[in-house]
């Protein structure tokens, strides 16, 4: 069970699967879910991005099982993505979303989208890191 404040303050008991958030894409800018997070991209997030892999994609529909944990900022573009337990996130320019190792999500591509990501895994991922909190020196 998640415990949501509705708009009028009221606390509800609404279970996560099937609940649909738009409240969460204009005014709060994050939705969580034991699979996944979204926000909205801060100008740290595109500072970091620079780097990561480009994939786009126009195709209206495909399904995706997820091995490994992904982060993703939509530079364009949209897509809905509904997951196995029924959660669904509708994606934007820039947003930005990390599935977790686990999730299975269908794709449903509203408008044609362009994307960087990183695995959380990789070499390349560790390198950014290291390089974005050592602080340079002159």
């Amino acid at each position: 069970m998640f415990v949501l404040p509705s708009i009028l303050g009221v606390i509800s008991r609404l279970p996560v699967a099937n609940v649909r958030y738009p409240w969460s894409a204009k005014r709060c800018g994050l939705l969580d879910s034991n699979l996944f997070k979204r926000r909205k991209a801060t100008e740290d997030t595109k500072r970091k991005i620079v780097g990561w892999d480009i994939w786009e994609c126009s195709d209206p529909t495909f399904s995706h099982d997820y091995d490994r944990t992904v982060t993703m900022y939509v530079h364009e573009g949209a897509a809905v993505l509904t997951f196995s337990g029924g959660e669904v996130v509708d994606l934007q320019s820039g947003d930005t979303l990390t599935i977790k190792p686990g999730a299975h999500a269908d794709w449903v591509i509203t408008a044609p989208v362009r994307n960087s990501y990183m695995y959380h895994d990789t070499f390349m991922s560790a390198e950014n890191r290291k390089a974005q909190v050592t602080p340079k020196t002159d």
